[in-house]
């Protein structure tokens, strides 16, 4: 199977995991309700189940061929399905539309699976176009949305009372998309089974429950808000004057043209959209990561601005964005005043915020103890084995290791980790720690963030920091982020984007990097077994992402750490009380209804004292 699908990670060939192919098997079986999330596990299980079901039915019709219906909510993506189905199988495949109601008879004689909503079906089986013993599988998109449809529920009804009755799958999303709040899945589930007379079917090979249920240990760590410094409020003074300026500024261009232009005139976009999105990130960065990164993000900002000037057509759009270019210049001579008489390691930690860190504080915690030529037999004997701990505040200084149950190991490494970028220059093999996947002690981890900005200025940062902080050496980052739409446009290819991501996984896996930077796209469809840290530097925002984000952790030990602000832990620790119950609920609630959930309950810490009792 080849197609990208709206899938973010892509991929050129399509390998089935444990559980899709085992709920294959049970839909060949009986009618089920299948829960899957992405839009490719979804593809496949429909189209091997159409392929399995036209087996020895490709005759007409009239000859007692019998055909496969596709139930979608809307016309559009019933065009959508039939193109996919026509690309990746050899089936005829008829799009029910209005138009086509009228020569149906001699359409759907010839065709092998029909696509089209509940309200074409529902009037083709009343003018008894559309007979029951000529259907042998039905498969319903989104049923748990469509269960209230008059229309959908006549279809059913007209199927399931007929003396053959066929086979019947609904396709949902994953149960815990139905967990947002405490209570509601054991009545959304009753709704979904009673409308469909069949049950909703999960994974439960124990192989698969093993291999995809980690248990990482998880620590909530707290970071003050810290002091904010000039610089700080003379690099935000400056952006909120800009952002002052765009506020103000009237674009209008039907004073200049007539009504006769008012069609192109309204596919002009506003020319102050781009430029209000440039500073919105940049506060972003400046507020959660700090001057040093701020200073990097009006880099990067400046080269997408020059971009950007190149690309539009438009003179308003091409002034505001000089205007930005002077904003970022302006901002970059500031921070250079600021940081001339300081080294890298100095600007990076004094001007860095109390969140950064922390991560650095914690990511410390797999620095590799390794002997320098030029050290000396005593400074070997007094390395500090004390860096293997991380610390964090509260009321009660409380410290966490990774090795809790065996003593600390000093391993001998030679050479640093280096970063990889088209900006960083990729260092020899023999500079390299040994990348043995089978020592627990390196560090292979993921941090997710919300804004694909915030990882591509954290990777600058961690890849400068791991070139003058000794403690960090190891360190080998990169970044993978959605591509939006004007990154895609001004790349020469499709193609290449997908591929730089598939580098960038495939690296991630051979341990050529240590560290990826992720926003929300590695949060399901990619397997890192031997994955030993992940951290949320955002906290999650619904029980889907922090369930999803903390299975990417794999690896025996492995640490799932959240950051959270100080002065707001309180809440944040009860809104992870309530995951972790919804966690716990579901696999007793789905026992109840027959159906083995392969999410397991992982094991889970929460340093801070004070708040144990929540949990």
């Amino acid at each position: 199977m080849a197609f990208p699908l709206n899938d973010q990670v892509y991929t050129k060939s399509f390998t089935p995991r444990e559980y899709e192919v085992e709920l294959l098997y049970a839909a060949k079986e009986k009618n089920i309700i299948v829960c899957l999330g992405k839009n490719s596990e979804q593809t496949f299980l429909s189209i091997k189940l159409i392929q399995e079901f036209a087996t020895n039915n490709r005759r007409l019709v009239s000859n007692g061929g019998k055909r496969a219906i596709y139930i979608l909510n809307d016309e559009d993506k019933s065009t959508i399905i039939g193109t996919y189905i026509k690309q990746l199988t050899d089936l005829k495949v008829l799009v029910c539309d209005s138009g086509v109601l009228e020569g149906f008879d001699k359409s759907f004689e010839s065709s092998h699976v029909l696509v089209g909503t509940p309200k074409t079906y529902a009037q083709l089986i009343s003018e008894n176009k559309l007979l029951p013993c000529h259907i042998n599988l039905v498969i319903v998109d989104e049923c748990h949305k469509s269960i209230e449809d008059s229309n959908l529920k006549f279809v059913l009804q007209t199927f399931l009372l007929c003396n053959n009755v066929p086979r019947i799958i609904g396709l949902a999303v994953p149960v815990f998309n139905l967990t947002q709040e405490p209570g509601r899945l054991g009545l959304e589930i009753e709704k979904v089974e009673a409308a469909f007379q069949c049950e909703v079917e999960t994974a439960n090979d124990i192989l698969s429950t093993i291999r995809y249920s980690p248990k990482p240990r998880e620590y909530v760590v707290e970071y003050d808000r810290g002091e904010k410094k000039d610089l700080y409020n003379t690099l935000k003074n400056c952006v909120l004057h800009a952002i002052e300026f765009l506020r103000d500024h009237r674009y209008d261009p039907m004073e200049i043209y007539t009504e006769e232009f008012y069609e192109d005139i309204q596919k002009i976009p506003d020319p102050i959209q781009k430029p209000f999105e440039m500073m919105q990130d940049f506060l972003h960065i400046l507020e959660t990561l700090g001057p040093w990164c701020a200073d990097r993000a009006a880099l990067t900002l400046l080269f997408l601005t020059e971009k950007l000037k190149i690309k539009t057509p438009y003179e308003r759009h091409y002034l505001l964005l000089n205007m930005m270019t002077s904003v970022f210049i302006k901002i970059r001579a500031l921070c250079d005043n600021e940081f001339q008489h300081l080294s890298e390691k100095e600007r990076i930690y004094q001007y860095s915020t109390p969140k950064v860190h922390r991560l650095l504080e914690i990511l410390k915690i797999y620095t590799p103890f390794y002997t320098k030529e030029i050290n000396t037999p005593e400074k070997k004997a007094g390395a500090d084995v004390n860096s293997k701990n991380c610390v964090t505040k509260s009321d009660k200084n409380v410290s966490f290791s990774r090795t809790q149950e065996k003593p600390v190991q000093l391993k001998k490494f030679g050479g640093n980790w280096k970063s990889n970028d088209d900006n960083y220059k990729r260092t020899f093999k023999s500079q390299r720690y040994p990348c043995s996947g089978t020592d627990p002690d390196l560090l292979c981890g993921v941090i997710f963030v919300d804004k694909g900005f915030t990882a591509k200025v954290l990777f600058y940062l961690l890849s400068e920091i791991c070139k003058h902080d000794e403690d960090l050496h190891f360190l080998s980052p990169l970044y993978t982020i959605e591509r939006n739409i004007d990154d895609i446009g001004y790349s020469r290819d499709l193609e290449m984007e997908h591929r730089k991501q598939e580098e960038v996984l495939k690296r991630f896996r051979i341990h050529e990097c240590n560290l990826l930077i992720a926003t929300s796209i590695l949060e399901e469809g990619i397997d890192i077994p031997k994955c030993n840290f992940v951290m949320r530097y955002d906290f999650p925002k619904n029980y889907q992402s922090y369930v999803q984000c903390k299975s990417r952790a794999r690896a025996m030990d492995a640490l799932h750490i959240l950051l959270v602000p100080q002065e707001a832990s309180n809440e944040f620790i009860w809104q992870l009380a309530q995951y972790q119950y919804i966690e716990k609920c579901v696999p007793v609630l789905l026992s109840t209804f027959n159906v083995v959930h392969y999410l397991c309950q992982p094991q889970s810490k929460i340093v801070m004292e004070e708040h144990q009792s929540i949990l």
